[in-house]
């Protein structure tokens, strides 16, 4: 089993409520993601990982980060995730959301390296293993707290039945489609990753920000927005 530590940094969320978030983390990892994806994770709030721990850092902003050498924290280094608490809270976007979100995709692909052969457009492409990407801004509550819908193995998988559920919540019509704020970072030229946005996908979210997974998967920030941004999701 999985152990990852949620360390609080920022000074605009307090230990109650942290632990409260923590509680929820812990609901939605047990109940609902590993059933699914087969990935267990055992968590708790503390103020250090230790060895077999992997952090996930609530921070107030990149600045902070900066701050405190988190720069030097790469993937290669162990498995992390950075949530940013001021720009969520600017923008009117749930932390515990955002929380729920990095740890998911924490999860599914620890190292921010894998990827899954798909389709785009009618082309052969591979598909970054975020799980929450294309279902960005789809939430459901656990404990009163937002938590992000994530998409199934399924999703992966060109050609699934059509019965078959490709989402947490049962949002999406097809594998590789994106919910109306969805979107997901693909390649059809190795070390070229590309931006697929749906319509409605903010704009605040399609620029991959400082210490975000998008930027650490491709740290030189040379990214493209790929065409093709239509989505048959069901809305």
């Amino acid at each position: 089993m999985r152990k990852v530590v949620i360390i609080n940094h920022s000074s605009l969320v307090g230990r109650d409520d942290v632990a409260r978030c923590v509680t929820a983390l812990q609901t939605q990892v047990l109940r609902d993601f590993a059933p699914l994806w087969g990935i267990d994770a055992e968590l708790r709030m503390g103020e250090a990982p230790a060895e077999d721990e992997e952090p996930l850092y609530l921070l107030d902003d990149a600045a902070q980060a900066d701050g405190l050498g988190f720069h030097a924290r790469t993937s290669a280094d162990r498995p992390c995730g950075f949530v940013l608490v001021r720009p969520c809270l600017e923008v009117g976007d749930s932390w515990q959301g955002t929380a729920s979100h990095e740890l998911l995709e924490m999860l599914a692909d620890p190292l921010v390296n894998l990827a899954a052969e798909g389709v785009h457009l009618g082309r052969p492409a591979l598909f970054a293993l975020e799980v929450c990407d294309p279902v960005e801004n789809d939430e459901y509550e656990i404990a009163g707290l937002a938590m992000s819908n994530f998409v199934l193995p399924t999703w992966f998988v060109p050609g699934s039945p059509d019965d078959a559920w490709v989402d947490f919540l049962g949002r999406l019509a097809d594998p590789f489609t994106l919910s109306p704020g969805g979107y997901a970072s693909y390649c059809t030229e190795l070390g070229r990753w590309q931006q697929w946005f749906a319509k409605r996908c903010p704009k605040h979210q399609r620029q991959p920000r400082a210490y975000s997974r998008r930027r650490r998967r491709c740290p030189s920030g040379q990214w493209t927005v790929g065409s093709g941004q239509k989505t048959r999701a069901i809305t």
